[in-house]
């Protein structure tokens, strides 16, 4: 996946399996303004709990899948990717929704607070073939064709 080095813009990869979708997160070194931002008591906390707990309640508020049926999907977990072997200026997560059914609607909103020009790039597959699709401020949601 692409280096998230702009503090304006993150990038999502998202996969759609049987029982899950699974979305690879790369979150810019500012995402750190926007927990601050939503949790004001982070600012003074030096617990990773604290962080990781903001993080997850963030991350559900600003990013929801909705199924085929208009139905929120729930996120079950958020994962840090570790690659010790390479200096970088963003964090990898991995990002677990229990599925309902096919997939339908992308909202992501992540930072749209902290920066009126931020950019969200989804790379994800529909029919065999990887759509780019941006997100923003003015343009939160995209709809995703359906594959059944």
């Amino acid at each position: 996946m692409v280096l998230a080095h702009n503090p304006n813009e993150a990038y999502f990869e998202i996969h759609e399996q049987d029982l899950y979708v699974e979305i690879t997160a790369e979150l810019p070194w500012s995402m750190r303004y926007a927990l601050v931002e939503s949790f004001p008591l982070l600012e003074t906390s030096k617990s990773r709990d604290d962080f990781d707990a903001a993080l997850f309640d963030y991350l559900a508020d600003r990013i929801q899948l909705f199924d085929a049926k208009g139905q929120a999907m729930k996120l079950e977990s958020v994962v840090e990717q570790i690659d010790e072997q390479r200096h970088s200026h963003q964090n990898s997560f991995t990002l677990r929704y229990l599925k309902t059914n096919p997939l339908k609607q992308v909202v992501n909103s992540v930072m749209t607070e902290i920066y009126d020009t931020q950019k969200n790039i989804h790379l994800v597959e529909i029919q065999g073939e990887t759509v780019r699709v941006t997100t923003s401020k003015s343009q939160p949601s995209f709809d995703v064709p359906s594959t059944y």
